[in-house]
């Protein structure tokens, strides 16, 4: 009988009982309370109703004292556990474990949110419940990793057993749509909502991975998708099933822009040749106008200050910046943001940002049009989709579909002028 389906066998035992089971900081008495099913219980019917550990309290009942919660004393454990330092576990969601729980978010690839989904929560769970009860396979990933305990979570999210895996219940419909959206499925708005746009991201996802099935997605797809973002996550950090031979120690600083792990781009902003297709290199460089600072510090201040307790410190800023034109408004470029912060880089790779100029020539304001993980060069390629340049990331094609930067079609080159509104004859130099 397999990991899950004792799990959900403990699920739902512990459902119909009501169990409750306060978990200690000791491993095996964590691992008792896992298996207690109260913990998992609790994140498959925050799962299922939308939930996630941080939320204020709704209503009109006024201000309600917060209760302590065994889920996220787990989740508080775990985060220590792995070296993100929550503070002491008391189960309140306080702003240490949020913080906490955002450097694990950036270590994984996850988006960094002010709440605790319970799926990226599970996760934790699971994996420290296995680092706790230890064994041959995990010693055997542990001396692959040269003994980083946070790099355990990397290399369950790139090579899962059943064990780390959600159990369908958990897996709603919008955390499909962001799983298929972040993969480049564009599976349109999070509105839970099994619609046109939802129902061809799955199409395409079968697709690609070799899926003969058609209609609404079984439970064990439901997971499937789960577990292919994950590994699309780590791959994104550099780590795939198996884990490297020479893996990065612990406590090592993040890879800088312009190491040679990552490359920087840093070129002369001339023409280059990348796949056949002219490209523009973008050129980095450190902030120094006091407007262009005022700007970084409205983008990113606040949460800069809720990880870090200060605001940035531009004698030594924690980014680097290039700017270009997208979408032909010479006078507002886009302004792209690499971060080598370690708040902001996983293992091996780092955020970058894109905002863009939204509104006419009497207002508007920057937006942030597009996330993504550093993996290599980045530059900007000759066509043009919905009127916004096309990027590459690397090797990786990305193309504006009009709300949002996604990967291009496999085997399409940035001059193939696909999708309306393409102009790929345009002057790559614009």
């Amino acid at each position: 009988m397999t990991g899950r389906r004792i799990l959900t066998m403990i699920l739902i035992a512990a459902m119909a009982t009501g169990a409750s089971t306060r978990a200690r900081a000791d491993a095996g008495d964590f691992a008792a309370g896992l298996i207690g099913g109260a913990i998992v219980g609790a994140l498959v019917n925050e799962a299922a109703r939308g939930n996630t550990a941080g939320r204020p309290p709704q209503g009109n009942a006024g201000p309600r004292r917060l209760v302590p919660s065994d889920a996220v004393h787990a989740t508080q454990t775990a985060l220590n556990r792995f070296g993100f330092n929550a503070g002491t576990p008391d189960g309140l969601p306080g702003p240490s474990t949020r913080a906490a729980f955002q450097r694990y978010q950036r270590h994984v690839g996850y988006e960094p949110t002010r709440t605790m989904p319970a799926l990226q929560r599970q996760f934790l769970i699971s994996v420290d419940a296995l680092a706790g009860q230890g064994g041959a396979e995990v010693t055997r990933r542990l001396d692959r990793l040269g003994g980083d305990r946070a790099s355990l979570l990397l290399s369950y999210m790139a090579d899962p057993v059943d064990a780390v895996l959600p159990t369908p219940e958990m897996v709603n419909t919008s955390a499909m749509q962001r799983a298929l959206n972040r993969m480049g499925y564009e599976a349109g708005p999070v509105d839970g909502a099994m619609g046109p746009s939802t129902r061809g991201a799955i199409a395409r996802w079968r697709a690609d991975a070799g899926s003969p099935a058609h209609g609404a997605p079984g439970p064990q797809e439901r997971v499937d998708i789960i577990a292919d973002y994950r590994r699309t996550l780590a791959r994104a950090q550099g780590v795939v099933a198996r884990p490297p031979a020479q893996p990065q120690a612990s406590g090592q600083k993040p890879p800088q822009p312009g190491s040679a792990a990552q490359g920087d781009g840093s070129a002369s902003a001339g023409g280059a040749e990348t796949g056949g297709a002219a490209t523009t290199r973008l050129e980095w460089r450190s902030p120094e106008s006091g407007r262009m600072r005022e700007r970084l510090e409205r983008f990113y201040n606040s949460d800069y200050i809720d990880i870090h307790g200060r605001s940035i410190d531009w004698g030594e800023p924690p980014l680097r910046i290039a700017t270009a034109d997208l979408d032909g408004d010479r006078g507002n470029p886009a302004i792209f943001v690499l971060w080598r912060d370690s708040a902001y880089c996983g293992a091996r790779l780092c955020q970058m940002h894109i905002w863009n100029w939204q509104g006419g020539p009497d207002g508007g304001d920057y937006a942030r049009i597009g996330d993504f993980l550093h993996e290599g060069e980045i530059s900007l390629a000759a066509g043009r989709s919905e009127g916004m340049r096309d990027i590459r990331l690397g090797e990786t094609l990305m193309r504006w579909n009009g709300a949002s930067y996604s990967r291009a079609a496999p085997g399409r080159s940035s001059a193939d002028g696909v999708g309306a509104g393409s102009d790929a004859g345009a002057d790559p130099a614009k």
